[in-house]
């Protein structure tokens, strides 16, 4: 593996730890307020994710993956250190953690799509999957690290600290992708046969619509980030602050949320693929209620016969509604 790649994924790491720490400093500043703020500030953050990404691959595909990247470290860097410098002369207002969410959200959704195509760029094709699995450990590493240090900064030094320590963490990545040489010549201005803009961020879509495994990985996904996105993001912080719990404590919690779904990632990169993808995703949908009763979902697991093979099909669970 060139030595770039280990540069440029633990530079990315550290800058995903402080999004991940800002993340939960302004969940837990706007639980503060109550719910109804909390869940404003979460929501003004994914909004402009889910409406912009399709623009933001677009774009990069246009304009060049390291000018994105570098635009988009470069505002990250100037947002966080405005969020210091307001933070010095007022609290933090329900305008300020909207404004601020809705920066990040922005960014990420040009950030990301640029971001996802380095492993290709910087890794040769025979350690493609190395480098594919060492960055999705990577991000799960991240994602339990965030929370717990988010949780230590904003309970001992408040918002400051976090905004602070995402600024640092976004030059250092800045400085990484400057001393990067990306292979590949960034993309210049289309010519007179080249989609606009927003035919190039609809294609993604109709190809996405017009694959049927895609499609239905597509709406599993979804419902199931609809579920489970807000439990950590947004009923722990809530929970927390009701319970009467410390910021680190909670950021603890939210850690190990994420600390599970490492857990899976590193079975699934031991173990291999389920051969049966549907039913893997029915399983994994279904078992909440059996350690949660009351679950919106109720379809039990089938029962096992004596050999470990399901014996039956899970009541009220059609296997046409899964991807196979």
């Amino acid at each position: 593996m060139p030595a770039g790649y280990w540069l440029w994924l633990g530079g990315t790491t550290l800058s995903l730890v402080g999004n991940q720490a800002l993340a939960f400093g302004l969940a837990w500043s706007a639980s503060a307020s109550g719910g109804v703020l909390a869940g404003l500030v979460l929501t003004a953050g994914l909004l402009p994710r889910v409406l912009l990404l399709l623009v933001g691959g677009a774009v990069a595909d246009r304009a060049g993956v390291r000018r994105v990247l570098l635009t988009g470290d470069g505002v990250m860097l100037a947002a966080t250190l405005g969020l210091v410098l307001a933070l010095q002369v007022t609290a933090p207002t329900a305008a300020l953690l909207l404004g601020t969410a809705v920066v990040v959200g922005a960014v990420d959704a040009f950030y990301l799509p640029a971001s996802a195509t380095l492993p290709r760029r910087l890794a040769p094709p025979a350690a493609l999957p190395r480098a594919m699995a060492a960055r999705q450990l990577a991000g799960q590493l991240a994602l339990t690290c965030g929370g717990p240090l988010g949780g230590l900064l904003v309970g001992t030094a408040g918002l400051t600290a976090v905004a602070l320590a995402d600024a640092a963490s976004f030059l250092l990545v800045l400085v990484v992708l400057l001393a990067l040489r990306l292979p590949g010549a960034p993309a210049g201005l289309p010519d007179a046969g080249t989609p606009g803009l927003a035919r190039a961020a609809l294609d993604g879509l109709r190809v996405v619509l017009a694959d049927r495994p895609l499609r239905l990985c597509l709406v599993l996904l979804s419902a199931a980030a609809l579920a489970l996105l807000p439990a950590s993001a947004l009923l722990l912080p809530l929970l927390g602050r009701g319970r009467g719990w410390t910021a680190g404590q909670t950021g603890a919690l939210v850690g190990a949320v994420a600390l599970g779904t490492a857990m899976v990632v590193v079975t699934v990169l031991a173990l291999g693929t389920s051969a049966r993808p549907g039913l893997a995703g029915r399983r994994g949908c279904c078992w909440p209620p059996r350690a949660c009763p009351g679950s919106p979902c109720s379809c039990p697991l089938p029962p096992r016969s004596r050999s470990g093979r399901s014996s039956a099909r899970a009541p009220g669970c059609s296997p046409r509604t899964s991807p196979r």
